[in-house]
């Protein structure tokens, strides 16, 4: 039995299990034995750092646990499309379009229909006061933008508009509470769950309230990004655009931005997971606006691939690819590390800089 945030060794008396950082209650696994290869059948529990079960099972043939998600998980989308709906599309394996549309039925189960958002997280184990539960069960995040696509993907492959009509409501209430006048985005907003009423601003990872947290301003570009490619509303390629212009203007020479645009030691913590998301919504972007302000995007983006290559590349036998990323500042947790969503990223970036235009998130 091991957290989610730490390493168990000696597990079965001979192997070594690494569990990487967790991407909030969710991880990934790799049980490395003999000669490379993978430990079959050994029993596991995973639980939070707060003690919560997150997941038993045993491990596959390959030695690897397979990710299993229940609805707590902001990143669902991120899980279902880059596995069962990428698996369905490329072989046409009608257990993973089954898989992908049982995530998307979870994320419109969380929509809130007061506020016309979609909820981020279940309540957490230090949610011990109803105010807090309430703001738990009242929280959208700006992360959620990237689960938007794969509820498109849905009203495509069922023809139910449900799929769609929720995704176009978050993407409308983010834009309006969400984005600054600025371009700046929040990374969280708190309504009132029984009647939608939207009460404030909040941060969870970012430096304080009323900065910028870069990797949210990331998902929020890419997010806004991609809902114009499934959609071609005018209003998302406009949001993304402001959101564009924020990052250009406050970005580093080097491309790589600080973990908040507004945090004292922003320029010595950088965040290379947001450097990456942001290369590939940049590059969606300027698929759609082309001309001189398309190119001064896709200019950025290869910039900060190239200082990405250059500066923040672990070394082998290091597990992760890129170092230096920021996963949760204010609670200390993943600072400086390899975070396997920036590793994915940035291949996919380096993929688009090459021209690949066919991913898991496009239509």
């Amino acid at each position: 039995t091991f957290t989610s945030e730490a390493t168990a060794t000696d597990y079965d008396g001979e192997h070594e299990f690494k569990v990487a950082p967790t991407i909030l209650e969710f991880f990934y696994v790799s049980a490395p034995g003999v000669n490379g290869k993978g430990v079959e059948n050994l029993e596991f529990k995973v639980t939070s750092p707060g003690g919560t079960e997150l997941q038993t099972g045993t491990t596959a043939a390959d030695g690897k646990i397979e990710l299993k998600f229940g609805g707590d998980n902001t990143k669902l989308e991120i899980v279902a499309s880059g596995s069962p709906v990428a698996e369905y599309t490329i072989t046409g394996n009608e257990d993973m379009r089954e898989m992908a549309l049982a995530a998307a039925r979870a994320i419109t189960a969380r929509f809130n229909p007061f506020g016309r958002f979609i909820r981020a997280w279940n309540i957490w184990d230090e949610d011990s006061t109803e105010d807090a539960r309430n703001e738990r069960r009242g929280k959208a995040i700006i992360d959620t933008m990237m689960n938007l696509q794969l509820l498109w993907w849905a009203e495509r492959e069922t023809g139910n508009a449900e799929f769609g009509q929720i995704a176009e409501e978050h993407a409308a209430t983010t834009r309006r509470f969400f984005c600054r006048d600025d371009g700046s985005t929040f990374h969280t907003y708190i309504f009132d769950p029984e009647t939608g009423k939207p009460l404030r601003g909040k941060t969870h990872q970012g430096y304080a309230d009323s900065s910028c947290w870069s990797r949210g301003q990331a998902w929020a570009i890419y997010g806004y990004s991609l809902a114009h490619a499934w959609t071609g509303g005018p209003e998302h390629l406009e949001t993304a655009r402001a959101l564009a212009g924020y990052w250009l203007d406050h970005i580093p020479d080097n491309g790589v931005p600080p973990w908040d645009f507004d945090a004292p030691d922003g320029a010595s913590l950088p965040d290379t997971s947001a450097a990456a998301v942001a290369a590939c919504g940049l590059m969606e972007l300027a698929r759609h606006v082309g001309g001189s302000e398309g190119e001064s995007y896709h200019e950025v983006a290869l910039n900060s691939l190239v200082t990405l290559g250059r500066n923040f590349i672990q070394p082998e036998p290091h597990m992760g690819l890129l170092s230096d990323g920021v996963s949760g500042k204010p609670s200390g947790i993943g600072i400086g590390v390899s975070l396997v969503y920036g590793d994915y990223f940035y291949v996919e970036a380096l993929l688009r800089a090459q021209g690949r235009e066919r991913f898991c998130w496009r239509p």
